[in-house]
């Protein structure tokens, strides 16, 4: 329960992040992208301190890759003609995806692929399926 209110919280700040880019458009974006890559990162250790009793420098190689993916992911995401919220939750949702499979790839067991594969083909679909019919009627 702890961590989907992690995840809602992020999407709150995330959404929060894109519309400060679109009130206040006087700033560059790659400031409002540098928080937002900053929250996410910050989020994913505090979950991934919730699974794992390791201390934060464990994580650091996963962050900046995580870091890195994310600011690319917030930067071309921006560039997209939609609202904050559709930005946000779009954002969040391939966030939650990449850091569910960080998490299992830190687990003594690794990433079971067979598993797995079901759950990012029906994110796929449903990812699909929300750009077609949801986003394009905001």
């Amino acid at each position: 329960v702890r961590m989907m209110i992690w995840v809602f919280d992020l999407y709150a700040m995330t959404t929060l992040v894109f519309a400060f880019s679109m009130l206040f458009d006087q700033i560059p974006f790659f400031v409002y992208a540098i928080l937002g890559t900053l929250v996410f990162s910050w989020v994913s250790v505090s979950i991934w301190q919730m699974y794992f009793e390791k201390k934060a420098k464990v994580f650091l190689p996963w962050v900046i890759i995580l870091g890195i993916v994310m600011l690319e992911m917030i930067w071309v995401t921006h560039f997209f003609p939609w609202g904050y919220l559709v930005l946000g939750f779009l954002v969040t949702w391939l966030w939650y995806i990449m850091h569910l499979l960080v998490r299992f790839h830190l687990t003594k067991q690794g990433i079971k692929w067979k598993k797995q594969k079901w759950f990012l083909i029906n994110n796929i679909v449903l990812y699909i399926i929300f750009l077609i019919f949801i986003v394009r009627w905001i």
